[in-house]
Formats: structure tokens, C-alpha cells, sequence
């Protein structure tokens, strides 16, 4: 009896070819390692994000406390207004990351795939907490902004309601670094 023709689909005992390579434990299911790709892309992207907001409340902190200065450097003003644009341009960048999220597909995971669900949860609450803490800390800027420019309604900002207004960024401050923390910790386990 001869063997069978090398692209038969009958091996030598007559069985179906190939069967035990599709049944492997060695098959790589892409599909998964798509789905993890495709959560660690949106994790970049977020994460970039709220890179450049840590950055911008670096700025604005840092020029804050300069303002105690001021009286020795009058010179010293602060560009609110520049701050305010980038933090604009990053509550809208976090609020798009949010929407592709929303709508890449992946809310159709298995629920059997915890970690990844959380992971993506965790991207979308990350991705709103950048959002927030970005709008929170802008309106802080126009507030400072505005006083500077010796606006009457802005007069005394800084001395009456910074601190009120400081205490609700301070909050969304808090989300931000909580959320990132957890992202962190879940990013090590998917």
C-alpha cells in the first residue's frame, strides 16, 4: 500500500492529517493576543496622556509657588492662558481615547478573562479621571489667569476661593493617581 500524497488530507492510519496539530497545546490563538495587543495600545496612548498632564501640573504648580515671589520678581507672570490650552487639548485627547474604547469591540470579552475586563475598565476610569483632573485644573488656570489680569470679579481669587476650588482638583488629583496605580498594578498581570 502506498502512503498517502504529501498534501492528502488522510495520514497514514487513515485518520484525519493535521488533527492533532489543531488540537495542540503549541496553536497560538492570535485572536487573545490581538485583544491584549489592542488593550495595551489604548494603554499607551492613555498613559501618554497622562504623562503630558503630570507635566502641565508640574508647570502650573511650579509657577504657583513662584507667585509667593512675585513681589521680588514682578516680571514673573505666569502664561495661564498657554496652560489652559494644553490642558484643553488634553481633556479632549483622554475623552477620545475614551470613546475608541467605548467602541473598539472590546467590551465583548469573555467574562471568564478578568484581568483583561478590569484592564479595560480600569482604562476607561483612567482615561475620565485624566479628563477630569485636566478640566478641574484648567478652570484653576482661567481663575489665576484672570485675576492677574486684575479682572473685579477675580480681584482677591487666589486669598477667598483658590482654596475651595484647590480642594475640588486636589479630589479629581486623587481619582487620577488611584486609577493610574490600579492600571499599573493590573498591567503586570495581563
Amino acid at each position: 500500500m502506498e502512503s498517502p500524497a504529501a498534501n492528502s488530507p488522510d495520514g497514514p492510519a487513515g485518520e484525519r492529517a493535521g488533527t492533532e496539530f489543531d488540537l495542540s497545546t503549541g496553536v497560538i490563538d492570535f485572536k487573545v493576543r490581538e485583544r491584549r495587543s489592542e488593550l495595551l495600545k489604548y494603554g499607551c496612548e492613555v498613559a501618554a496622556v497622562g504623562r503630558r498632564y503630570r507635566d502641565t501640573h508640574d508647570k502650573v504648580f511650579g509657577f504657583s509657588m513662584r507667585r509667593v515671589l512675585s513681589a521680588l520678581q514682578p516680571d514673573l507672570i505666569p502664561d495661564y492662558l498657554r496652560f489652559e490650552s494644553e490642558l484643553d487639548a488634553i481633556r479632549e485627547e483622554s475623552r477620545r481615547i475614551e470613546h475608541d474604547i467605548d467602541h473598539s469591540g472590546l467590551e465583548d470579552l469573555p467574562r471568564r478573562a478578568k484581568t483583561p475586563l478590569a484592564f479595560r475598565d480600569g482604562l476607561l476610569q483612567y482615561a475620565r479621571a485624566v479628563a477630569d483632573a485636566a478640566a478641574n485644573l484648567q478652570g484653576l488656570c482661567r481663575c489665576l489667569r484672570r485675576e492677574s489680569l486684575g479682572e473685579a470679579e477675580f480681584a482677591d481669587y487666589s486669598e477667598e476661593r483658590l482654596r475651595h476650588d484647590r480642594a475640588d482638583y486636589d479630589a479629581s488629583l486623587q481619582e487620577y493617581m488611584r486609577w493610574g496605580t490600579r492600571l499599573t498594578e493590573l498591567s503586570e498581570k495581563l
